[in-house]
């Protein structure tokens, strides 16, 4: 089966291709399952051709009442609870009305001055059919009137549902809870390409879009089995992450887990004064600087960066410029 299509990272395909690894039939699965840009439709015509052609196999029991010895049984059930889900959201009612939210600049605009709201699915395609420059994705919520929340699902420009995996179905029923979140509670022991000190990114969902989901973070650990000190039969897909090191929105480090690594890229942009210090702390981390030097960087380019506020009020950009404080184009 040709999964290039549903793997979110390229920088992960072409590892892939390069090392001539192939995953099994349950990361077959859950590789369509974390695509992005596959239709519902595709998903699971994926999973369809899974079962077919790739072998049966048990799935691990992780956090869930409902065990599975088949795969391909799992599939079948999960693409009918996914398809019924579909069906009773687009099915209208004098209860419900649907809140859009557009996705524009790497999020979806939930501020209630950008929600538009429609009484049915076909409502809304005809009001974006008269759009001349439609949104690529929009997040359709369901909500019953006095109700704070409810399903939700996502679509794409040409208004097919797409990213199952981000959607909430908010079901009802114990069983089928249990059967939806399944995925979430697998682990994949996929090879990834990163490694200590990489620059990463997770692209936003149009690629085009300069706020991305991640924006660039530097590598310190991309094996769970070194940061993650649980016994691997308790992962699960949160466990598919790295350890790393950002920048707040203030401009300082931090450190944190980020994932989902199958979603990631080698990050190839420029740099600004700020993401400078990213490139300091890759440099450091892959032995290319020493300690004193990564140190007396990282605090010229935050000084440069706090020179303009803590300054009196009253001087110029130029009187700045000519003490040698700030560079001109700043």
């Amino acid at each position: 089966m040709d999964l290039k299509r549903f793997i979110n990272s390229r920088a992960v395909y072409e590892y892939w291709q390069e090392i001539g690894y192939t995953p099994d039939s349950l990361g077959a699965a859950w590789l369509v399952y974390n695509s992005k840009k596959a239709t519902l439709n595709e998903q699971i015509e994926a999973w369809r051709e899974i079962a077919r052609t790739m072998p049966d196999m048990k799935i691990p029991r992780i956090d869930r009442q409902t065990q599975y010895d088949s795969l391909h049984a799992f599939l079948k059930d999960y693409s009918d609870i996914l398809l019924r889900f579909i069906a009773g959201f687009y099915e209208s009612d004098a209860q419900s009305i649907y809140v859009v939210q557009e996705y524009c600049e790497g999020r979806f605009y939930d501020d209630e001055a950008n929600l538009l709201v429609f009484g049915s699915m076909d409502e809304i395609k005809n009001y974006y059919k008269q759009d001349d420059d439609p949104p690529q994705f929009y997040k359709v919520v369901k909500k019953r009137f006095a109700e704070r929340f409810g399903p939700e699902i996502l679509l794409n420009g040409d208004f097919e549902p797409v990213y199952s995996s981000y959607w909430v179905l908010c079901l009802e029923d114990e069983e089928e809870c249990d059967i939806e979140l399944a995925f979430n509670n697998l682990f994949c022991d996929f090879p990834v390409p990163f490694k200590k000190g990489d620059i990463v990114y997770i692209p936003a969902l149009d690629e085009a879009d300069t706020e991305h989901t991640l924006g660039p973070t530097v590598v310190i650990n991309a094996d769970y089995k070194r940061h993650n000190k649980r016994s691997i039969e308790y992962y699960d897909s949160w466990d598919m992450d790295i350890y790393g090191c950002t920048l707040d929105p203030g401009g300082f480090l931090f450190s944190e887990t980020f994932g989902n690594y199958m979603d990631m890229e080698y990050y190839k942009g420029g740099f600004d004064r700020k993401l400078e210090i990213i490139r300091l702390v890759s440099l450091f981390l892959l032995g290319e600087i020493n300690a004193d030097l990564f140190a007396n960087s990282y605090f010229i380019l935050q000084l440069k960066d706090v020179i303009k506020t803590a300054m009196p009020f009253g001087y110029s950009d130029e009187t700045l410029y000519s003490l040698g404080l700030v560079e001109e184009d700043e």
